[in-house]
C-alpha cells in the first residue's frame, strides 16, 4: 500500500492499522506487532539492510513515544471498552487518540525527512515541505477511519474488520490505472 514521495522517500497507509493496534493494545505487544509486520513488508520489498532497520526502528520508537503518551493521557485499550457506546469511548480516548496520532506522524515524517536531507545534502524543512506538506489534510482527515477501524475490531473482530480494507483497496486500485 506505498506510493512514492517527491524527495525520494516512501509513504504507506500502513499507518492506519498500526494506530489502531497502538488504541487497542497499547503496550509492547503492539510494538512486536507493528515493529514485525514492518520488518516483514520491508523484507518484502527485498529493502538494503540499511535502509530496513532504520524504517523498522524509527517506527518501533515513534509508536513507542506515543503509546507512552497515549497512556500518560489517559488512553486504555479498546479492548477492555467493547462494550461501551461508542460515545462513551469517543470521550474517554479522543484526545489522547487525536494527540498520539499527530505525534506519530510528527516524529515519522521529522525522521524520515532528516535522513533523506542527510541524503540529498539539503535541508530537513525542505525535505518535509516536498514530501509531507501537501498530504497533511488527507492524513487528519483519516483520524476518524483509524477510530473507526479500532472500533469495529474491538467489537466485532478481525474478520469483520477486514471487510473495512476492501473499499480502501478499491479505491487506491482505482487510482493507480
Amino acid at each position: 500500500m506505498g506510493f512514492l514521495l517527491p524527495q525520494g522517500a516512501a509513504g504507506s497507509i500502513s499507518f492506519i492499522p498500526y494506530i489502531a493496534t497502538l488504541v487497542l493494545v497499547p503496550n509492547v505487544a503492539a510494538l512486536v506487532a507493528i515493529g514485525g509486520a514492518n520488518a516483514v513488508a520491508e523484507i518484502a520489498k527485498r529493502r538494503v539492510s540499511l535502509k530496513l532497520v532504520f524504517n523498522s526502528s524509527q517506527l518501533v520508537l515513534s509508536y513507542a513515544l506515543a503509546i507512552a503518551l497515549y497512556r500518560w493521557l489517559g488512553g486504555q485499550s479498546l479492548l477492555a471498552m467493547r462494550e461501551l457506546p461508542v460515545s462513551t469511548i469517543t470521550a474517554q480516548i479522543g484526545l489522547p487518540l487525536t494527540v498520539s496520532y499527530v505525534f506519530v506522524f510528527v516524529v515519522n515524517t521529522f525522521l524520515v525527512s532528516h535522513v533523506v536531507a542527510l541524503a540529498s545534502n539539503t535541508s530537513t524543512m525542505e525535505v518535509w515541505r516536498g514530501n509531507s506538506a501537501s498530504t497533511v489534510g488527507l492524513d487528519i482527515l483519516a483520524l476518524p477511519l483509524v477510530f473507526f477501524f479500532a472500533v469495529v475490531y474491538a467489537k466485532w473482530g478481525p474478520m469483520i474488520a477486514s471487510l473495512l480494507w476492501l473499499p480502501i483497496l478499491g479505491v487506491r486500485q482505482m487510482n493507480t490505472t
